[in-house]
């Protein structure tokens, strides 16, 4: 895995750092039900006897492959939204608007985290006005096409 996320990484010296790692009293006494990452920077954060950090090539690794996790998580939910944005009666939606179906969800969803609740999104002066000029746009862009 090593040489597939890191191929610069050598690989004598991540396989042995993980063997020492597996070994290692010090990690065996790490909470392990806290979340991953902290799990890892405690791991890194330990030093050898000469005071230099005891993993040098693992944290690498670890990282690119935690940050790998983290990527795929985060496009499959990306595509999860689409497929509730578009549904069976909405196949025929362009970009755009399934772009602005996306920015209206996340709005919702920063300003009212735990609910996703739109009643809860404070209406201001500057949303009144951005949505009058989009109602203005898509009037004049209707008239185009029509």
């Amino acid at each position: 895995m090593a040489r597939k996320l890191k191929p610069k990484l050598d690989g004598i010296q991540v396989h042995d750092e993980w063997r020492e790692y597996s070994y290692d009293a010090n990690v065996a006494q790490k909470d392990t039900e806290q979340r991953v990452d902290h799990l890892w920077r405690a791991v890194f954060c330990l030093k050898s006897s000469d005071g230099s950090p005891k993993y040098m090539a693992l944290p690498k690794v670890v990282k690119a492959g935690l940050i790998l996790a983290q990527m795929n998580a985060e496009s499959e939910r990306s595509l999860s939204v689409n497929a509730r944005v578009v549904t069976k009666e909405r196949n025929f939606l362009g970009e755009t608007t399934i772009v602005g179906l996306r920015t209206v969800k996340e709005a919702v969803r920063f300003h009212d985290p735990q609910h996703w609740r739109p009643q809860n999104v404070p209406t201001t002066k500057d949303m009144k006005v951005a949505v009058r000029s989009a109602h203005a746009m898509y009037l004049k862009r209707r008239g185009r096409e029509g």
